[in-house]
């Protein structure tokens, strides 16, 4: 018969296992829900003259689920910005557009992007970019 010793060693390992289990499971669900986010994405790149700009337009969840929500993710040099909008769905339309300025301060530029987004159930594209001041054509 195993002593007490060795079965609360048995137990004590068990349970490290299993924490160690559920830890894991629940890391791979949250690379995977990201995963399947990002597959949703559109991705574009901006040629501005101090160099690329990436961006990524994701449909992101809408707290009331009237609104057509996006999340726009701009990167540079390691560094990121986002920007979380909700548009209101006008009834009968399919596609909407949106016009937004973002300041690129965060990226060490004083420049502004202009962009106009193009936005549906499935989420947004750029469909003209225009960098301020100068009016520099991007899209």
């Amino acid at each position: 018969m195993p002593s007490p010793e060795s079965v609360q060693a048995v137990m004590k390992t068990s349970r490290a296992l299993l924490v160690g289990s559920l830890i894991a499971l629940c890391l791979a669900g949250g690379a995977l829900a990201s995963a399947q986010d990002e597959a949703t994405c559109h991705h574009d790149q901006l040629a501005l003259p101090s160099g690329p700009i990436s961006i990524a337009l994701c449909p992101s969840a809408d707290p009331d689920g009237k609104n057509l929500a996006l999340r726009l993710t701009l990167s540079r040099d390691g560094s990121t910005l986002t920007h979380n909008v909700q548009i209101g769905a006008v009834s009968g339309a399919d596609v909407m557009h949106l016009v937004r300025d973002i300041p690129l301060a965060d990226f060490g530029l004083s420049n502004t992007l202009h962009a106009t987004v193009r936005v549906d159930r499935n989420g947004g594209t750029i469909e003209h970019a225009l960098l301020l001041p100068g009016a520099i054509v991007l899209k």
